[in-house]
């Protein structure tokens, strides 16, 4: 069999794995208006990945507040909010956590390449919405990473860097398809046997021709 046929089959069988994609924490006691502003901030994948929660720290008067989150995702340009990938509104799930309230919601499932990006976050029912009451997306303390953005609600591009307090407070989680496995991350048996018969099969198939 050669080689490659079976890296194929081991990667195609190598179980998707839930993984912290990118921690920009913990949060300051300082803040940026996200409802009667446009803010978005950059993260960086390492490696391919599915997308499915965020996590960030907000300040407020009341925990709830916050009780719709529009967000968008999009790709860099030159260390700059580029093209729109995707956006919806999510009603998120609040606690309180340190020195600010956290909210958790669900992106769906995003697959994206490894790389740059950038994350809107508005609160709101949309990302020009400045209606509600006032939520402030948490600082955390200055990074390499590229400054956060800003733009008053209604302004159609996220382009003025972020005055004053330039890294926002987040977390990117998602799932990465792991390739080598320790001990405590053997695949289930439904997996081994998955393995078993594509090797089977390619094994056949190089005997029939």
């Amino acid at each position: 069999m050669k080689i490659h046929h079976l890296l194929l089959a081991l990667s195609l069988s190598a179980p998707l794995q839930a993984a912290l994609l990118y921690d920009q924490s913990p949060p300051n006691p300082n803040a940026i208006d996200i409802t009667n502003y446009r803010v978005a901030d950059n993260f960086i994948l390492t490696q391919n990945s599915t997308l499915n929660t965020i996590d960030f720290w907000y300040q407020a008067q009341f925990e709830d507040d916050l009780n719709s989150v529009t967000w968008a995702l999009y790709t860099d340009a030159s260390q700059s909010v580029g093209n729109l990938i995707a956006t919806a509104t999510a009603t998120p799930v609040t606690s309180v956590d340190s020195n600010a309230f956290l909210a958790t919601f669900s992106l769906g499932s995003i697959t994206l390449a490894a790389g740059n990006y950038w994350l809107e976050l508005h609160s709101g029912s949309t990302l020009t919405d400045g209606s509600g009451f006032s939520v402030y997306w948490s600082a955390t303390n200055e990074n390499p990473s590229a400054h956060a953005r800003f733009q008053p609600s209604g302004v159609p591009n996220i382009t003025s860097d972020s005055p004053g307090f330039q890294q926002m407070a987040f977390r990117v989680q998602g799932t990465t398809r792991g390739v080598e496995l320790d001990d405590a991350e053997l695949p289930e048996p439904a997996t081994c046997l998955s393995l078993g018969i594509g090797l089977l099969a390619i094994s056949v198939w190089r005997r029939i021709r």
